[in-house]
């Protein structure tokens, strides 16, 4: 038998197909051997769970910053970052939680859908008033949040501004804060 010198172009295409099947491996198992969550649980806020190490995000909702302030029914201001974070922590109550992969954020962060036994975790936030549908993501829980506006619950019993504006406004306010220390 005759032995065959392979040309530099198939010895190109040959290490490209070889290249091409490890990086496929490697995104399969950063996309699907993490798919499902479960372990001992720290609420971060509203919408942001650890889990075994693994920063999570729950999945269509977005709940106020730890930081913000929003104001009850009487015009008070009340830590509702805070308050939001609470009542997570209260809905899982130490109580195992699994998590289902549904993308990885920006950040790097496994986007999620959460539950405690039966209980979706983002439902039930949106439905109790502490966090509100993330329509950029999905209809997914648009009634729960119109239910629990019309009924005044969690932060819809005042005034708040949306998360996602207070975020832009945080940053754009150190943005502000920083061109005018480099005008002085």
């Amino acid at each position: 038998m005759a032995y065959s010198r392979k040309s530099p172009l198939r010895r190109i295409i040959d290490y490209t197909v070889l290249l091409a099947l490890i990086a496929g491996t490697i995104w399969f198992i950063n996309n699907y051997a993490r798919s499902d969550l479960s372990g001992s649980v720290i609420v971060i806020d509203g919408d942001s769970l650890r889990i075994n190490g693994e920063d999570i995000r729950l999945y269509a909702i977005d709940a106020p910053e730890l930081h913000q302030s929003c104001l009850d029914n009487k015009g008070n201001s009340y830590q509702c970052g805070k308050s939001s974070r609470d009542f997570l922590k209260k809905l899982i109550s130490r109580q195992p939680v699994k998590c289902s992969l549904e993308e990885y954020d920006r950040y790097d962060r496994a986007v999620s859908r959460c539950k405690v036994g039966n209980t979706d975790l983002s439902s039930a936030m949106v439905a109790n008033g502490w966090a509100v549908a993330y329509l950029r993501i999905s209809l997914a829980y648009i009634r729960q949040e119109a239910k629990a506006r019309k009924a005044r619950l969690g932060i819809w019993q005042g005034d708040f501004e949306e998360p996602e504006d207070w975020r832009y406004e945080q940053r754009r306010g150190f943005a502000g804060d920083a061109e005018l220390l480099i005008d002085d």
